[in-house]
């Protein structure tokens, strides 16, 4: 008699279970923010992500250069900025207004700003800023201006030291300023690129 009520109860309550669950469905299905939520936007976002970042990696970004240093040092940062493959000077401005005035008519993508007391500070031997400014509509450009940037930075940044040193070879720079040797490798992404690791995980 005990099982049999046991029984019961276990089968009423899986059967008022599947009621509520049949209502609930029926209204989500008439719900359109709930269908376009759960049918709409697991479709449009691979699409939409491939689209955008379909080329996985942009070279030459078209960039402004804002110089208020205007010495031999900041000219060698820009022209190790322009060398890169990710960026491209295209115009030197005046000032930083002029720079965002061409960004916003979507001439270039990207700013970079050296200070009025860049060379000062590097000749005195404290630590010098560069700024970059970027349009954030893709992320491709603010990773080419970024990755621009800091890459010349790092070859600044070795020149300087040895500059400074004493050495007589070049062996001896080169171990002065990278006593530990490293390669960089990318085993499962090697262009670096956004589509490689980010559609998965929206998928």
């Amino acid at each position: 008699m005990k099982r049999r009520n046991l029984y019961n109860i276990l089968t009423d309550g899986l059967s008022d279970i599947m009621i509520v669950w049949m209502n609930e469905l029926k209204s989500l299905i008439k719900d359109q923010g709930i269908l376009i939520f759960f049918i709409i936007v697991p479709l449009a976002y691979p699409v939409l992500y491939t689209y955008i970042y379909n080329n996985e990696v942009i070279r030459e970004v078209p960039i402004a250069a804002v110089d208020d240093n205007h010495s031999s040092l900041s000219r060698e940062f820009l022209k190790l900025v322009d060398a890169t493959p990710d960026t491209h000077i295209i115009t030197y401005s005046a000032d930083i207004e002029e720079a965002k005035k061409a960004m916003m008519q979507g001439k270039i993508y990207g700013i970079v700003y050296i200070p009025k007391e860049f060379s000062a500070k590097i000749a005195k031997g404290g630590q010098a800023n560069v700024s970059i400014f970027c349009d954030l509509s893709g992320m491709l450009y603010y990773k080419a201006l970024l990755t621009s940037a800091t890459n010349s930075s790092l070859i600044m940044n070795k020149e300087i030291k040895i500059s400074r040193m004493s050495n007589s070879t070049e062996r001896q720079d080169e171990i002065s300023t990278a006593p530990i040797a490293y390669e960089d490798i990318s085993l499962f992404n090697p262009h670096s690129g956004f589509a490689s690791f980010l559609l998965p995980a929206v998928l």
